[in-house]
């Protein structure tokens, strides 16, 4: 099991995972939905304290740490 990590305003990080939460007034319409008017619904969510919570981004940390290898390794070849 992974450890929340709290951020500012109610958001979580699971993993290199960044979460929005939601109360139930605030859902986007496309919630809930595989497809929503030709566009790409929201089908995995999770409930943690009173909040829905919907993957925001991909943490900082993990993107700076993928370019800085990436950049070591083109350097190395």
């Amino acid at each position: 099991m992974q450890k929340i990590k709290h951020l500012k305003n109610d958001y979580v990080q699971l993993g290199n995972l960044i979460y929005k939460p939601y109360t139930v007034c605030d859902l986007p319409a496309n919630f809930g939905c595989i497809e929503f008017m030709e566009k790409q619904g929201i089908s995995e969510w999770f409930n943690y304290k009173g909040y829905t919570y919907i993957f925001d981004k991909v943490a900082k940390i993990w993107r700076q740490y993928t370019k800085a290898t990436h950049a070591m390794r083109k350097y190395m070849s």
